[in-house]
């Protein structure tokens, strides 16, 4: 608009030149010097007004490349943001399962507490129960001892079977009672078996390799033997076993339990999509035999490295004890 006032300006100023030169016919060359004048300074605004187009072609093309940088970041914080989003879900996804675990083994906890207690209230209701019975073995003994008199032999096993006879009998529930009663007691063991190691240093590993725990927390029963990771059963039953596995950053690691070569249980600790250490737990319960072999072995993996980090508090550990 600026530029169109100042065209028109010298026009009207070219005009009245122009009557003053009509007036004075013999100022032609003024006139066309004037002319000339006005040419220049119309060419040199032509000019500048060339460069000003040039300059806001820039400044357009500037901003919409920098709009188009704007957009990619967005949409990159977006996709970010997305990949965040999926990691929660999957940690979310774990804390419940670890919840669930967890609220598992308080129950079986419990229930086994159950147990233990009433095994001891059985142990001692049956203490003197086993006075009285062992009185009346002695005394049905004595009556089946051998007598030279066969007709006094006779004699005495008539009444005893007569004395039985008038007893009262009881009935199937006080029999599946003691009977209930009597089992308990054969599986209470002689003592407490449990062993807990763990692993406080990372450990070159690959498909095969058997888990050393170096650091042996708890071994009741002298089970576990550090040099080849292998805990050997001390007593018959049925154990709890238990091992944490840990994969560090963008990898995976699969463990199993084995027992005698047998793969019994296993574990998948997978943190191949987050820059993370990632856990996890595995709980088999088994039944056991003297001198079984039972250790953790490596399945597939993406390093040959058993993660562990004692400054985070992360080691993988290997655990077991006897119920009954």
């Amino acid at each position: 608009m600026s530029a169109r006032i100042v065209i028109v300006s010298l026009f009207i100023c070219l005009i009245r030149g122009l009557d003053g030169v009509a007036q004075q016919p013999n100022d032609e060359p003024q006139l066309m010097e004037f002319i000339a004048s006005i040419n220049q300074k119309l060419t040199k605004m032509e000019h500048q007004l060339t460069d000003k187009d040039v300059q806001i072609r820039n400044l357009e093309t500037k901003l919409e490349n920098h709009m188009a940088v704007n957009a990619k970041y967005v949409n990159d914080k977006e996709k970010e943001m997305q990949m965040k989003n999926l990691e929660l879900d999957q940690l979310r996804q774990h804390v419940t399962s670890l919840t669930e675990t967890l609220s598992e083994t308080v129950t079986a906890s419990r229930v086994l507490a159950n147990r233990v207690s009433i095994l001891e209230q059985t142990i001692i209701g049956d203490e003197s129960s086993a006075e009285s019975i062992s009185a009346r073995n002695s005394e049905v003994h004595g009556f089946f001892e051998v007598n030279d008199d066969p007709k006094q032999t006779r004699i005495q096993n008539d009444t005893i079977f007569s004395n039985m006879a008038s007893e009262e009998v009881p009935s199937d529930d006080v029999v599946e009672d003691q009977t209930s009663e009597t089992r308990q007691i054969r599986v209470v063991p002689s003592f407490p078996l449990a062993f807990h190691v763990e692993l406080t240093n990372s450990m070159a590993v690959s498909q095969g390799t058997i888990v050393k725990y170096n650091n042996e927390a708890l071994d009741d029963g002298d089970g576990y033997k550090i040099s080849d990771g292998i805990y050997t059963v001390s007593e018959t039953g049925t154990y709890v076993i238990t091992w944490t596995t840990l994969s560090g950053f963008r990898s995976y690691i699969q463990t199993f339990l084995v027992v005698n070569g047998v793969k019994r249980g296993a574990s998948f600790s997978d943190a191949q999509e987050i820059h993370d250490v990632h856990q996890a737990s595995s709980v088999v319960v088994l039944r056991l035999n003297q001198g079984d072999h039972v250790f953790i072995q490596i399945g597939h993996t993406t390093t040959n490295t058993m993660y562990s980090d004692i400054s985070y508090s992360a080691r993988p550990t290997f655990s077991g004890w006897k119920l009954f």
